[in-house]
């Protein structure tokens, strides 16, 4: 079986002030998919963002390339 990422944005996510990660606020992780585009696991990778937009704008790029 054929799996696919998607970047997804975390919401309510807060790593303001982490002393690993500092102030980015904005978490956005890649699920898992089936070729049928059928949910199958969450949070396999993680990225954090200073901005809204700029996790926003990931999320975007990531999952286009990733048709």
């Amino acid at each position: 079986m054929k799996y696919k990422l998607k970047a997804v944005r975390v919401s309510e996510f807060d790593m303001v002030g982490d002393e690993y990660y500092g102030d980015t606020p904005y978490g956005v992780c890649l699920d898992v998919y089936d070729q049928d585009g059928n949910f199958i696991e969450s949070g396999t990778d993680w990225s954090y963002f200073q901005t809204e937009e700029e996790a926003e704008a990931y999320c975007i790029k990531y999952n286009l390339k990733n048709l």
